[in-house]
């Protein structure tokens, strides 16, 4: 979930105490405030202390994830599989994958030969 203001993340806070059926004041025991400060927070207060807010995750077992301010799909990373197979391994699988072509082509064209034969 992308949140870019305090009180999209307020409203994060509130569903999920919500689904865990907490109240304010269960929520604030376990995050060791006062229900008003929750009550603050989940209406966007802008000023919360970010100590506080983690702590308010972590009670809601919540995380962070921070990424750059990129599109989703600009920011997926791209694996070289030669940078995390053994190099005698990748060439293996190269030489059986450039077998296995030869092998089908011979088989097309061989079934192609006798079909010409037919006519």
């Amino acid at each position: 979930m992308k949140i870019q203001s305090p009180q999209e993340l307020g409203a994060l806070i509130r569903r999920e105490r919500n689904r865990l059926g907490w109240t304010q004041a269960a929520l604030a025991d376990r995050v060791g405030v006062r229900p008003l400060w929750i009550s603050e927070f989940e209406r966007g207060k802008p000023t919360a202390q970010i100590g506080l807010v983690l702590r308010t995750l972590k009670a809601l077992d919540l995380f962070i994830r921070v990424g750059e301010g990129r599109e989703e799909k600009d920011s997926v990373s791209t694996i070289d599989l030669d940078d995390i197979l053994d190099p005698g391994v990748s060439e293996s699988f190269v030489r059986e994958g450039e077998e296995f072509v030869d092998s089908y082509l011979r088989k097309v064209r061989g079934k192609a030969d006798a079909e010409g034969e037919d006519e």
